[in-house]
């Protein structure tokens, strides 16, 4: 009796202790556990249960075989729950990976290229239209804003041009890169181009205070210590 219940275990604990190898494997890489590994897992696991349970078979006394398949399932319940957990985080996340994907080919052209296509043909408005396009359709990504921004500062539409860093401001408030950025080149707008220091003075302080360690941080606190007239 005792040694097919000692097959059951350790059997049983093996195959546990491979399932959660695979899922630290899965954790630590996201392409390193897949759907295939872990369909062969399954294959493989199903193999060794199956092997195992027919040794267990053979060495269990007989007028106890009704017990058998109550011993499996303990032994292996811990194994199978492991994997099950494992097979609905690979499938989540091929699924993720999947929606991922359609959002990306949905989004418009990610490098700008029609906006940037209008503005080599001297269309600013077309173009600077068009970057705004870009931000409707994917309202996360500011930077069709500071595309936007540059050309029109090209072109010496300044107000135009602090607008959209205004409006960088207005929908990153918690994005701290991006709001450090349009906060920074609308400072410099106001200090060299709108007339008004003070404005400027309380940016480039506002982007020292969010972002202190950033390139553009060290960048404001170099102006702020600088002349000013």
């Amino acid at each position: 009796m005792e040694m097919p219940l000692l097959v059951l275990a350790v059997t049983g604990a093996a195959l546990f202790l491979v399932t959660r190898l695979a899922a630290r494997w899965h954790g630590a890489g996201e392409d390193a556990f897949g759907v295939v590994q872990g369909a062969a897992l399954l294959a493989a696991m199903l193999v060794v249960a199956g092997a195992m349970l027919r040794i267990a078979l053979h060495l269990w006394p007989l007028p106890l075989r009704p017990l058998l398949p109550l011993a499996a399932t303990a032994a292996f319940a811990p194994a199978a729950i492991q994997l099950a957990f494992l097979l609905v985080r690979i499938t989540a996340h091929v699924g993720a990976e999947g929606l991922h994907g359609l959002q990306m080919a949905q989004r418009p052209t990610s490098d700008l290229s029609r906006a940037r296509s209008l503005a080599s043909q001297n269309d600013i408005d077309g173009a600077v239209k068009q970057f705004l396009h870009y931000f409707d359709q994917d309202a996360s990504n500011p930077a069709p804003l500071f595309a936007a921004s540059d050309l029109l500062q090209q072109y010496g539409r300044f107000e135009e041009a602090a607008g959209m860093l205004r409006t960088v401001l207005r929908c990153f408030p918690e994005n701290d890169a991006a709001w450090a950025r349009g906060a920074f080149e609308l400072a410099g707008l106001f200090r060299n181009h709108l007339g008004e220091p003070q404005t400027a003075r309380y940016l480039y302080h506002q982007v020292v205070r969010r972002q202190p360690l950033s390139e553009l941080g060290k960048l404001a606190h170099g102006h702020l210590a600088g002349t000013w007239d």
